[in-house]
Order: structure tokens, then C-alpha cells, then sequence
């Protein structure tokens, strides 16, 4: 014969065994949520951490650049013909830096090689523009260069470097970078993220 109280006592744990098991499913769920958002905050450190890599190897690489071009025959008053140090601006004291000037996606060709033999200043230039280039591609991923002379001044040297950035999706126009007096690579709104720099020798 059944005891009505064991039966009680059978249904009321089985009822609280359920509601035990409901808990510990929401636990687990918020539990998720939890180590979701801590992921989600981790990749987004590494990325911007990737990225502030990538924006300091570019400020190195253009300061290595400038101080290249310092170490050119050109730059040095004892050699350059038209060196007036009482015009610091004069135009044909500073033509020679238009031997850097390089586009976007262009490595000049060398014929001297710099390390071993003489180079004039113009070999010197397109040593340089080699070996700096090659050094951006292999630094920055999908990295790439360009080297213009400032119209306004004749000693002023412009540089930007990009580098495709894992989550670039770019803009509609690159017009969004537009910067007065720098001819930027169409790249730098669409594909690149770009670092500009200005230097003189």
C-alpha cells in the first residue's frame, strides 16, 4: 500500500530538482555572454594594438628615409655647386631632392650598386629609393611609398606610407584625405591606411 506522504515528499524534489537544472542553464548562458564579450574586447585590443605597430614602423621608416637623404653628396655644402647658406630656400640649392621623388607602386631600377662602388648623387638617390622601398614592402603588409617635393617649399620633403590593415574597409572618395599641397595615392581612402610625414635635410 502507497504512503500519500512518500508521494509528497517524491513530487515536491522532483519539482526542485527542475527548477535546479533551469538555474544552472541561465548560469551558463550569461556565463557565454561573458566570455563572448571578453573575446570580443581581446581581438579588438590585438587589432589596435597591431595597428599602432604598424603606425610606429611607418614613423621610423620615414624618419630613416629622411635621414638617408641627409647622407646624400648633394646635401653637404662642400659639394653641391649651388649651396647658399645665406638662402636656405633657394630653389636650385634644393633641385636635387626632386631625384627622391617616387610614386605609389613604382621600385626604381638600380644599375650601381652603391655598397661596393662610386655613386653620384643621382645613383645615390635611386640606391636609396630601392632599398627603402623594398624595406617598406617588407615591414608593412601590402606596404607601399610615396615621395614628393613641396611646391611651396623647395626643401621640404613629403612622405606617406601605407599598409592594408586587417579590418580596412575603406571610404567612398579618398577625397576624405584630401591635405592641401599633397598629391595622396587614391589608396589611402580606399584600400590603405596611411601615415604622412614631413622632413628636410
Amino acid at each position: 500500500m502507497l504512503n500519500p506522504m512518500n508521494t509528497k515528499r517524491k513530487s515536491k524534489l522532483t519539482i526542485q530538482q527542475g527548477v535546479s537544472l533551469i538555474e544552472s542553464l541561465v548560469a551558463l548562458v550569461v556565463l557565454a555572454f561573458g566570455v563572448m564579450g571578453l573575446l570580443g574586447l581581446q581581438l579588438r585590443t590585438m587589432v589596435n594594438n597591431q595597428n599602432s605597430n604598424h603606425m610606429a614602423t611607418a614613423a621610423r621608416l620615414a624618419d630613416g628615409l629622411f635621414e638617408t637623404i641627409k647622407a646624400n653628396p648633394n646635401a653637404t655644402q662642400s659639394l653641391n655647386a649651388n649651396f647658399n647658406v645665406n638662402d636656405p630656400l633657394n630653389a636650385a640649392q634644393w633641385g636635387w631632392l626632386a631625384n627622391y621623388a617616387n610614386a605609389w607602386g613604382n621600385l626604381p631600377a638600380v644599375a650601381t650598386d652603391c655598397t661596393t662602388g662610386f655613386c653620384t648623387a643621382a645613383a645615390k638617390a635611386t640606391w636609396d629609393l630601392n632599398r627603402w622601398k623594398q624595406t617598406v614592402r617588407q615591414n608593412l603588409p601590402n606596404g607601399e611609398g610615396v615621395i614628393q617635393v613641396s611646391p611651396d617649399n623647395p626643401r621640404q620633403m613629403i612622405v606617406i606610407i601605407g599598409w592594408r590593415s586587417n579590418e580596412q574597409a575603406g571610404v567612398a572618395s579618398p577625397a576624405a584625405f584630401d591635405i592641401p599641397n599633397v598629391n595622396e595615392p587614391a589608396a589611402c581612402g580606399t584600400t590603405h591606411t596611411c601615415y604622412f610625414a614631413y622632413g628636410q635635410p
